[in-house]
């Protein structure tokens, strides 16, 4: 059996689109009146994706299936008529530079979708336009009868305390106990993103552009917290700009009259129905406009966010003012089985029917179970349902100190869950790392066959919480076979640590030790920097010989990942016993043609199971994607 990715097994079934991380998305009108959308994003199992309209649901709203490749075009890309001919163009922001391609994303004579002929965009002395710095992301001004740019920005240059990225491979003054003053002040600086237009002086056919100039609304700069992505919107004076940030809100930017560059009124945040601001769950937000409810108007916005969703809202007039009802995701028939992005998996019993459900944590923050509903060896699994902890969504979010790269992080939670009957009473129990470094208990104090979670309560070492290296799985179970829990996970300095729980105080660690590599030295399974921690751990004994061994899930760019190429996975070999643990050197997990695992930049996060029913256990691999791909034992070597 060769590895895949898991599905829901419901034919039929409707779901969310699942793009993939931080998606950018565009919208192609076909001749028949269909809807397609396409997303762009280049992270794993990313590039450019289009889904086509399957049919429409009660309310208007467009039900799409897919994905079906996209040919010809790699990047953020705006498809509109240009040049008012009846045929779409696409512009283009890729790394090479900005393209108009002649004619824009149709479908192609094979399955899929491609575009014409690549056209670098000029300025006024006929030579292709240079990239911006930063640049981010594009949309055209269509408008008398041509068309302009307007290119946003995504600066980080004045982000990182001392000026220095953490991911420079080098220390510098991101990192555990650095990032923040004693007063809990970030060291750094803020994000910016701003808007550049570009005049078009040529022609819709043969456009030609003049320098870029800041964008300007309320007589000042447009400025807002990185990650600017425009949208234009049908306005009284002409076109207006919606624009998303990296953190979760919207601007609007009205129109004034007159001629040359635009000119916008102050800005305002798009609010809700009730008045209120609109904001999305999670960050990262590249709205586009579009007549999603095919009612004439492209006045519906549907954004692409870090999430790996496309959500939509709907305009609705209050008292004179425009505003937009709370999003909502797009849907599609059968979609992947998908957690968010960068989906850490637990499998276990959660439900108490003989079947291994999926527990899955995500960038979000969020703890998700997907119910197994199928049979022994079959799997069928539900949409997932987020958990609830103390009677309330269980989410982590660092909020503005919580994360060691600052207050941009401050919607992420990277809920990395374990599960385990902690307490002893027969019931399974969640515990987490996140985004903190903190290690955090859910007791189940529910039921067989009816779990629900008490509130979260932070595990202590000598007294105090116990905070590591921030984003790492840990493994709860018994490790010496003494009735007494253990627990794995990574120390301050990245090295593997095991902790027994206390007799009799369920929420207190005791006796904690290195564990010993080949040399007897602690094993350090991280980097420096911005390479602290996001180990992923699994335990077991796959080797068979009764002692308990450990997978790891690892970032591209930690040193122990070198050569894969991306994510990978490696295993730790115990060659001594669980009394005396002593591990073999780190070893790549590699498919049977000698190949490296890879998933892309964001570490994966790998789980021991026999899910088909088979006789040892092979790994599911939760991804940057959101997605759960499972890889049977017969298809790796290690």
């Amino acid at each position: 059996m060769q590895p895949f990715r898991l599905t829901y097994g419901l034919g039929g079934l409707v779901g969310e689109i699942a793009p993939g991380l931080g998606n950018s998305p565009d919208f192609l009108h076909l001749p028949d009146g269909r809807l397609v959308a396409i997303a762009y994003n280049g992270y794993f199992g990313g590039g450019m994706k289009a889904y086509r309209e399957h049919h429409r649901a009660e309310d208007g709203s467009p039900i799409f299936e897919g994905p079906l490749p996209v040919r010809g075009v790699v990047g953020c890309t705006r498809t509109l008529d240009l040049d008012g001919d009846g045929v779409a163009e696409t512009l283009a922001l890729q790394r090479d530079g900005l393209f108009l391609y002649r004619p824009g994303l149709a479908p192609a004579a094979r399955a899929g979708y491609s575009v014409g002929r690549a056209h670098p965009l000029c300025g006024v002395d006929g030579q292709p336009l240079p990239l911006p710095e930063h640049a981010h992301q594009i949309e055209a001004l269509v408008e008398g009868g041509t068309f302009h740019l307007v290119i946003g920005t995504n600066d980080w240059s004045r982000y990182w305390p001392g000026g220095k990225s953490p991911w420079a491979g080098e220390e510098c003054d991101v990192g555990l106990g650095r990032s923040y003053t004693p007063a809990g002040e970030w060291r750094g600086g803020p994000l910016q993103g701003r808007l550049l237009f570009y005049r078009n002086v040529g022609t819709a056919r043969e456009p030609r552009f003049q320098p870029p100039v800041p964008l300007r609304a309320g007589g000042k700069e447009v400025c807002v917290y990185g990650h600017a992505a425009p949208a234009a919107l049908p306005g009284r004076y002409g076109l207006d700009l919606v624009v998303g940030d990296f953190m979760d809100r919207l601007i609007l930017l009205r129109r004034q009259p007159g001629e040359g560059v635009p000119q916008f009124q102050k800005p305002v945040g798009v609010c809700l129905p009730s008045g209120g601001p609109l904001v999305y769950r999670q960050n990262m937000i590249n709205p586009r406009s579009v007549d999603w409810f095919a009612r004439g108007k492209p006045v519906d916005l549907v954004a692409g966010a870090e999430d790996g969703r496309f959500w939509v809202s709907r305009p609705v007039c209050r008292d004179g003012a425009i505003r937009y009802q709370r999003p909502v995701p797009a849907l599609q028939v059968d979609p992947p089985l998908s957690c968010g992005v960068l989906a850490v998996p637990a499998v276990c019993d959660w439900f108490g029917h003989g079947l291994p459900d999926l527990v899955v944590g995500n960038a979000g923050g969020f703890v998700e179970v997907f119910e197994n509903v199928g049979s022994p060896g079959a799997p069928r699994y539900l949409p997932p349902r987020p958990l609830h902890a103390g009677g309330s969504l269980l989410r982590v979010q660092a909020g503005p100190t919580g994360s060691i790269q600052g207050p941009s992080e401050a919607k992420w939670g990277y809920t990395c869950p374990t599960v385990y009957d902690w307490d002893g009473d027969g019931l399974l129990d969640l515990l987490t790392g996140d985004i903190t470094g903190y290690q955090t208990l859910y007791r189940n104090i529910g039921a067989p066959g009816r779990p629900r979670l008490a509130a979260g309560v932070r595990l202590h070492l000598e007294g105090v919480p116990l905070q590591t290296v921030w984003r790492v799985r840990p493994c709860a179970l018994d490790w010496d076979g003494d009735g007494r829990p253990e627990y794995l996970c990574l120390d301050r300095q990245g090295r593997l640590m095991l902790l027994r729980r206390h007799p009799t105080d369920i929420y207190s660690l005791v006796d904690p030790m290195l564990l010993p590599g080949p040399d007897g030295g602690p094993i350090r399974l991280d980097g420096p920097a911005g390479h602290e921690g996001r180990a992923k751990l699994a335990v077991c004994d796959w080797d068979g010989d009764g002692d308990w061994d450990v997978f790891v899930g690892l970032h591209r760019d930690e040193p122990l990942a070198a050569g894969a190429g991306g994510a990978t996975v490696v295993y730790l070999e115990n060659v001594g016993t669980n009394a005396r643990p002593r591990f073999a050197p780190p070893r790549q997990v590699r498919l049977q043609d000698g190949r490296p695992l890879s998933f892309g930049c964001h570490c994966c996060a790998p789980e021991p199971v026999a899910l088909f029913g088979e006789e040892q256990p092979g790994l599911l691999i939760g991804t940057e994607d959101g997605g759960l791909y499972y890889h049977p034992r017969d298809s790796l070597t290690i």
